[in-house]
């Protein structure tokens, strides 16, 4: 139990330098592939470069979530306890910005109320993981 623990507290430290380093090159490439399949499927739309990014940075950001949701888990049921915590809390805060933006921005609104959504609760797994198992 002990290595597993220094494992995943390895890999906790990795995957914090990775967010910070990584958040970007993923959002670049997110935005490339959008590009993309907008030039092969979408001629009918314009591509909205804006929309484009903030749905690029919603999906970067969750992709990082979703590794420290992993990291929480991986502590077995004390770090499972948490998930449906972090779900109720995501979508709450994604049904309260989707009725305070939707209605002035439209779909804009929509994509920004989800990157908002996203950016916040990216944080969640990691602040238990710093309070609760690796301290720093």
């Amino acid at each position: 139990a002990a290595a597993h623990t220094e494992d995943v507290g390895i890999l906790y430290r990795k995957a914090i330098v990775l967010r910070r380093k990584g958040v970007f090159l993923v959002f670049l490439a997110n935005l490339a592939l959008l590009w993309v399949l907008f030039q092969l499927y979408g001629r009918a739309f314009s591509f909205d470069l804006l929309m484009a990014a903030t749905i690029s940075l919603s999906t970067s950001l969750y992709c990082f979530r979703m590794v420290f949701g992993n990291i929480l888990a991986s502590r077995g049921i004390q770090g499972v306890w948490y998930g449906p915590l972090f779900a109720v809390a995501n979508a709450a805060l994604n049904v309260l910005l989707n009725l305070l933006l939707i209605p002035p921005l439209g779909l804009r609104g929509a994509a920004l109320a989800t990157l908002v959504t996203v950016a916040i609760t990216m944080n969640f797994p990691v602040f238990i993981l710093r309070k609760y198992f690796y301290g720093k």
